[in-house]
């Protein structure tokens, strides 16, 4: 029963970032108006690469911002919380740029 679990969990890291960015994808085309199917949530893996960069990037920041207090990494994750509908909404945009946009304040 253990070897499942470690084997869900590290599935779940490794896919987990391109079916959020796919789950965003859904959602952007839901509140455009678009046509939404099932097989829009796996639009994410077109961008595997950098939707698992942003899900390591993000949890590596927020895991650090945690470290002093808890109510830093809290705000750090509202704060990066939208990277993904970031790289949903532009393709060609990268995990970093896209976590920076949001710091900078340039959506």
């Amino acid at each position: 029963m253990p070897l499942l679990a470690i084997v869900s969990a590290i599935t779940t890291f490794i896919t987990g970032g391109a079916f959020l960015l796919g789950f965003n994808i859904c959602c952007l085309a839901f509140a455009r108006g678009e046509n939404v199917v099932v097989s829009r949530m796996f639009d994410g893996f077109k961008q595997f690469k950098n939707a698992f960069l942003a899900n390591v990037i993000i949890g590596v920041l927020v895991f650090l911002w945690a470290l002093p207090l808890i109510i830093p990494g809290v705000i750090k994750g509202l704060s990066y919380s939208m990277t993904c509908f970031i790289m949903a909404d532009d393709p060609q945009t990268d995990a970093n740029e896209a976590r920076k946009r949001l710091i900078n304040g340039k959506p």
